[in-house]
């Protein structure tokens, strides 16, 4: 089998995976099987595992469909607002974050509490009238649904492991092993080894913040959604940005751009030979789902230049937001640095989740003027498991 087959093998491998983890509504797991290298049957025997209850990620607590609806963020904020120790006992979100603390072996920060991974993957549409939905001006949105919609990482590829507690390692093999070609029937094969390596993720806390009326928090209904929306963009593009150009210090994580072993192309006066050098440069870490990232200015430098002199077609095709270059997948964001072209297999960025939304409200500090802030903080980690899969140009013109 050459590469071109090999290629289109591992493509029907992910697609099917991807398939079956969207219609089992496990798309995490999916994300863990493509990366780890599954086949689609082992994947299948995950996926038969997966559905038992003791299974669930950490952070599940078990809310049947109508408690996930009645689950209140705000409300809940609210009652813990004055004093932590004033909260309902034994109301539903606090029973939740209780559940969630003593799977996790550790309290939440004082005046916080967790949010069940459940919630922070629910859609809400608006309720039965008669049960309040007439009171509702706006729906409640995914926190973590809306957080991938508006990552360049997510939408590239980037594959989510969640459900993690402790530190975790992905093992990565560096080395293959050696193929003996037998020349006679008495022949022996050589000896070889695989060799391994190990990518380390540990949490960093990713926080955002926002404060909120006492007249709008009485239309906690109509404005939870808005408030989650807010701090899943935030934290969106903080992630983004860590993901793509993160220093690895001062508690972020250590970006694609700075990670040592990644390829680089020349990019001054940039045609299409570059371009595609881009692609060449990865050798076998080339895939079907290869894609580039780089700044709006970037992409509109090149869908204004011709692929071949006196040619109607433009080396980048399609918006500026999203279009194709060089026939691979392309995407522009504010958050990569002037100038830089970053082409890859995004597959190979690891986005280690430890699931749980932490809410901490400060009722104190805005006292006067009835002000509740919030505090939402998500923990994170993201390593870059094959350096070669990607190549960067920093200074296209």
């Amino acid at each position: 089998m050459d590469l071109h087959d090999a290629d289109i093998v591992e493509f029907l491998r992910i697609q099917e995976i991807n398939k079956l983890g969207r219609l089992n509504q496990r798309r995490d797991l999916a994300g863990v099987a493509v990366m780890s290298g599954w086949t689609v049957e082992m994947f299948k025997s995950e996926l038969r595992s997966a559905i038992v209850p003791e299974h669930r990620a950490p952070t599940e607590v078990g809310l049947s469909a109508k408690e996930i609806q009645q689950y209140s963020i705000l409300r809940h904020a609210q009652h813990i607002a004055p004093d932590p120790a004033r909260r309902i006992l034994g109301s539903l979100e606090s029973e939740a974050s209780d559940a969630i603390a003593k799977k996790l072996g550790r309290l939440p920060s004082p005046g916080g509490f967790f949010v069940p991974h459940e919630v922070q993957q629910r859609d809400l549409g608006r309720l039965v009238g008669s049960a309040g939905g007439y009171l509702v001006g706006t729906s409640n949105v995914s926190f973590i649904d809306v957080l991938r919609a508006r990552s360049v990482l997510y939408r590239m590829g980037a594959t989510k492991v969640p459900g993690l507690v402790g530190d975790a390692v992905i093992p990565k093999k560096t080395g293959a092993a050696t193929v003996t070609w037998l020349a006679t029937e008495t022949s022996t094969i050589t000896e070889s080894q695989q060799t391994f390596a190990q990518v380390a993720l540990a949490p960093k806390n990713a926080g955002a913040y926002t404060e909120m009326s006492r007249r709008v928090s009485l239309q906690a209904p109509s404005i939870e959604g808005i408030v989650m929306a807010d701090l899943a963009a935030d934290i969106a593009a903080a992630l983004d940005l860590a993901g793509l150009v993160g220093s690895g210090a001062a508690g972020q994580p250590l970006g694609i751009v700075n990670t040592a072993g990644i390829g680089g192309v020349a990019g001054a006066a940039l045609a299409l030979a570059g371009v595609l050098e881009f692609q060449t440069d990865l050798g076998n870490a080339l895939t079907p789902t290869s894609g580039y990232v780089t700044t709006q200015a970037v992409a509109s430098l090149l869908a204004q230049r011709q692929r071949v002199a006196g040619a109607s077609s433009f080396l980048w095709e399609g918006s500026l937001i999203e279009g194709t270059l060089g026939g691979a997948r392309a995407m522009s964001s504010a958050q990569m640095p002037a100038g830089n072209l970053l082409f890859g297999d995004f597959a190979q960025v690891a986005i280690g989740e430890w699931g749980m939304l932490e809410i901490v409200v400060d009722p104190f500090t805005k006292f006067k003027e009835g002000i509740l802030g919030i505090r939402a903080l998500y923990a994170v980690d993201i390593a870059v498991r094959q350096p070669s899969a990607f190549s960067l140009s920093t200074g296209v013109t």
